[in-house]
C-alpha cells in the first residue's frame, strides 16, 4: 500500500483498492490501523495520503528499480481508466508514464510532447523539461525539441537550448514548423545568449527560406 503511495500521492481508495486487489484488503486495513496511511471521512472516494512523509522515503529508498517501474506501470494502467479532465491530473499521469513503454501506455494517457507544452503553460519548467525528453527520446521530432527548448531556456540555460534547436533540419520543416522553430531559436540568441546580430542575421537567412 504504502509502495503505491511512495510512487504516486494521493491516490483515490478506489484505486488503491484495484490496485492492490481484493484478498489485500486487510493489508489496506491494517495499514490504516497503524497509521501507515490516513483517508478522508468518505470511504468511497477519499483520497489516500501516506500517514507521514518518512514512511514514503524510507519505502522509496528500498524499492528496486524494477519494482518502482512495475507499480508506475500498475499505477498508469489504473488512472487512465478514468480520465480527467483536469491539466494537473493529466500531467500527473503523463509523468507517471514517462518510463513506460508506448505499447503499455493507454491511449488516455497524454502524449509526453503536449504533456511538456501543458507544464510550461503552468509555470513548471523542471517538469517541461523531463516530459519533454522523454519525448524526445521516443521521437527526435519538433515537437518534443520545442517544448524542451523552451524549458531550458526559462531555466537560463540558453546554450544548452541552442543546441536542441541546432540539431534541426529546417529543410524538412514545413513553412509552419519553419516559423515555430525559427522565432525561439532567435529570441533565446537575442535574449539568452545575448547575440543580437547573430540572431538578426539568423532570421534573414531563415526569411529567405520562407
Amino acid at each position: 500500500v504504502v509502495d503505491y503511495l511512495a510512487i504516486a500521492e494521493p491516490l483515490a481508495r478506489t484505486d488503491l483498492v484495484a490496485l492492490v486487489g481484493g484478498e489485500q484488503l486487510d493489508t489496506l486495513g491494517q495499514a490504516e490501523a497503524a497509521g501507515a496511511v490516513r483517508v478522508g471521512p468518505d470511504s468511497d472516494t477519499s483520497e489516500i495520503f501516506v500517514g507521514h512523509p518518512l514512511y514514503a522515503d524510507r519505502a522509496r529508498a528500498v524499492l528496486t528499480a524494477e519494482h518502482a517501474h512495475a507499480l508506475r506501470v500498475s499505477l498508469v494502467a489504473q488512472l487512465a481508466k478514468h480520465p480527467s479532465d483536469h491539466v494537473s491530473d493529466q500531467l500527473r499521469l503523463s509523468s507517471l508514464a514517462i518510463d513506460v513503454p508506448a505499447s503499455a501506455t493507454p491511449a488516455a494517457v497524454t502524449d509526453a510532447a503536449t504533456a511538456a507544452g501543458q507544464a510550461l503553460r503552468l509555470g513548471d519548467v523542471r517538469l517541461a523539461e523531463r516530459l519533454a525528453r522523454a519525448a524526445l527520446d521516443r521521437s527526435d521530432a519538433l515537437a518534443a525539441r520545442l517544448p524542451l527548448a523552451y524549458a531550458l531556456g526559462w531555466q537560463g540555460r540558453g546554450r544548452e537550448a541552442d543546441a536542441v534547436l541546432a540539431a534541426v533540419n529546417p529543410a524538412e520543416l514545413t513553412e509552419t514548423e519553419l516559423m515555430a522553430w525559427a522565432i525561439p531559436r532567435a529570441a533565446n540568441r537575442f535574449w539568452m545568449l545575448n547575440e543580437p546580430e547573430r540572431a538578426t542575421a539568423f532570421l534573414q537567412t531563415t526569411r529567405s527560406r520562407v
